[in-house]
C-alpha cells in the first residue's frame, strides 16, 4: 500500500512483481541499483499456530473498530454539511418567494408615486415627452442644448 518514493513495482510475463529500487549502502555511502528481484511463485509458509491466528484476529478487530469510528464521524460530518447546504439554500430562496408574494400590492403604489414624480405614464403607454421637456431634464448648458437641437433635427 505505501511505497518508498524510489520503489516502482512492475509485472513481467511470469506475472510476478518486479521491484526496481535504488538503495544506499550505509557503509560506503554510495547509491546502487538493485537487480531485478522476482518473488518466488510457490512460497510455502509454515502453518500458523492458534496463538498467532488469535493475535491476528484481535488486531483485525481493533482496526475494524477504529475504522468504524472514523466512518461514523465522517458520516456525521457529511450529514451536517448536507443540512447546512439546505439551510443556505433556504436563506436565499425563502426571502425571494416572500418578496414575490407580498410585494405586488406595494408595486402598484410605487407605480403611482413614480408617475407623479416623473409625469410619465408607466401603465404601458409611451410617454409623450417633447424635445423641450427632455432638454430641461438634462444637466447641460444652453449652448449644448442648442447643439443637440440642431443635431436631432
Amino acid at each position: 500500500m505505501f511505497k518508498h518514493k524510489n520503489t516502482v513495482e512492475k509485472t513481467v510475463a511470469t506475472s510476478a512483481p518486479v521491484i526496481l529500487s535504488e538503495t544506499k549502502d550505509p557503509l560506503t555511502q554510495t547509491v546502487r541499483d538493485s537487480s531485478v528481484a522476482t518473488l518466488p511463485q510457490n512460497d510455502k509458509k509454515p502453518p500458523a499456530s492458534e496463538a498467532d491466528l488469535r493475535e491476528l484476529i484481535e488486531k483485525n478487530l481493533k482496526w475494524s473498530q477504529i475504522i468504524y469510528e472514523q466512518n461514523r464521524k465522517i458520516n456525521r460530518k457529511l450529514r451536517w454539511s448536507a443540512v447546512a447546504g439546505w439551510l443556505r439554500l433556504a436563506l436565499i430562496v425563502v426571502p425571494i418567494i416572500l418578496a414575490l408574494w407580498f410585494l405586488p400590492p406595494y408595486l402598484g403604489q410605487f407605480k403611482e408615486v413614480f408617475e407623479n414624480i416623473t409625469g410619465a405614464n408607466v401603465s404601458g403607454d409611451k410617454p409623450n415627452y417633447s424635445l423641450e421637456q427632455l432638454m430641461q431634464l438634462l444637466p447641460i448648458g444652453e449652448a449644448e442644448k442648442e447643439q443637440l437641437k440642431t443635431l436631432l433635427k
